[in-house]
């Protein structure tokens, strides 16, 4: 055992059982000016910096699928990566060449707001792809004075349809317009 201080005496103790030196709780190993410390009250360890706590090795948890990083209470500000954001099982977010892509491993992907969903390109151009192979593109400033959707596979036809799957009309591929019902029907404008 080893004290150091009269008042609050700041103790070392050999445990044989842990093979460790244990510090008094709540007490600080400060470096410096004491404006950085490692302390403990017996749960949490905090490491305390004026400035940066700089880390030279992979940080790792002890557990697989077991820590969080940050609380909901304590939640970090901002996150600063070079590479990828990994989600095992889950899936990832990742910019490779440039292109941000929010990959799903095995589910589908939802974007929720309580207001409005907002694409936007500054090159005007959207594409609907399925599988990496464009089915749909929307043009919004290719042409002045227009806004284009065009079909990306050849020999596909432009279908609308109700919700329970009636078609209303079509665009075939030779860009014929086939109405529900036939030209001049009830309800069809004309």
């Amino acid at each position: 055992i080893f004290k150091v201080g009269s008042d609050q005496p700041f103790t070392m103790t050999h445990a044989n059982s842990s093979n460790a030196l244990t510090v008094t709780s709540g007490h600080k190993l400060a470096f410096g000016d004491a404006g950085d410390y490692v302390s403990g009250d017996g749960s949490d360890l905090l490491l305390v910096s004026s400035a940066d706590v700089k880390v030279t090795g992979d940080l790792i948890p002890s557990g697989n699928d077991t820590y969080d990083l940050g609380t909901t209470s304590a939640a970090w500000k901002d996150l600063h990566l070079e590479g990828d954001v990994l989600m095992t099982d889950a899936g990832k977010v990742s910019a490779t060449a440039g292109d941000l892509t929010l990959e799903s491993a095995a589910a589908g992907v939802t974007i929720d707001a309580a207001t409005t969903v907002k694409i936007d390109s500054a090159a005007g151009d959207i594409s609907f792809e399925d599988n990496g192979t464009a089915q749909l593109a929307i043009d919004m400033d290719g042409t002045a004075g227009e806004v284009i959707m065009q079909l990306k596979v050849d020999s596909d036809d432009f279908v609308f349809k109700q919700y329970d799957g009636t078609e209303v009309f079509r665009v075939e591929d030779n860009g014929d317009f086939k109405m529900a019902g036939g030209y001049g029907s009830s309800g069809v404008c004309h």
